[in-house]
């Protein structure tokens, strides 16, 4: 057995430490799921939820971006020269989780019901 030298134990206690880091990080859900609106009107006054949501907004403009150089129709079609901003998407999900809930009553995520959103306030023109 090998003596036990100093580096080898701050190797010994990074790792050990490393591993109770990883197995105990608790892991989200990638989508963020409402109840009713209620549930909704609560989550929605938190600023990480705000900084999410507004995030998932942005993805969705970049899909786009990415849609059109690719030479294929957008999600939805935004101008361009207006910028949605966090305020924007939240106010567009809130539109879409009132009118979800008028009809159902199962959990849904609100990542769909903001693309949803976004297509109906910026549709795109038939070509």
């Amino acid at each position: 057995m090998k003596p036990i030298t100093r580096s080898r134990t701050i190797l010994l206690v990074s790792s050990l430490v490393l591993g109770v880091l990883l197995f105990s990080v608790s892991i989200s859900p990638a989508e963020m799921l409402v109840a009713d609106l209620q549930d909704y009107e609560k989550k929605k006054k938190n600023e990480i939820i705000e900084i999410y949501i507004d995030g998932v907004g942005t993805g969705f403009s970049w899909a786009n971006v990415k849609l059109e150089s690719d030479g294929k129709n957008p999600l939805y079609c935004q101008p361009k020269k207006l910028a949605v901003t966090k305020e924007n998407h939240l106010q567009i999900l809130d539109v879409q989780v009132k009118k979800y809930f008028e009809t159902n009553n199962k959990k849904i995520p609100v990542e769909p019901l903001l693309l949803q959103g976004l297509i109906e306030t910026f549709p795109c023109k038939k070509k």
